[in-house]
C-alpha cells in the first residue's frame, strides 16, 4: 500500500497541454480523481492537484521523463507536471470490495 500512495503521488510530466494544466491547478476547486488499472486490480485516486514547472522534485522527474522521451527516439520534453497530493485511495476491482476506500 506504501508503494502504491508513493507512485500515485509521484508527478505526472505535462509535455504538450502546458497552458491548460496551469489553468486547471489555479482553478479554485483542482480537486482530481484518477483511475488506473493493472489486470485485475483497479484503483481510484481522490486528491488536489497543483502545478509545477520548477523546483527539485520537478527537476528529478523531468530527466526522468525526457530520457524515457529521448530512449524512444521522440524530441518530446517535459515542460511542467501535475503533482497530485492523495486524500483517498479507492478500490475499483469488481467484486464485494469495488468502491471500497483503502486509504
Amino acid at each position: 500500500l506504501t508503494e502504491l500512495l508513493s507512485a500515485a503521488q509521484k508527478l505526472c510530466m505535462d509535455v504538450a497541454r502546458t497552458d491548460d494544466a496551469i489553468a486547471f491547478a489555479e482553478a479554485e476547486n483542482a480537486k482530481v480523481a484518477v483511475v488506473f488499472w493493472e489486470g485485475n486490480s483497479a484503483f481510484q485516486i481522490h486528491g488536489t492537484a497543483s502545478y509545477v514547472n520548477e523546483g527539485a522534485q520537478f527537476e528529478e522527474l523531468s530527466a526522468k521523463v525526457n530520457a524515457a522521451f529521448e530512449a524512444m527516439g521522440m524530441p518530446i520534453r517535459a515542460k511542467g507536471g501535475v503533482f497530485v497530493h492523495v486524500d483517498a485511495l479507492y478500490s475499483s476491482a469488481p467484486g464485494p470490495q469495488a468502491g471500497a476506500q483503502i486509504a
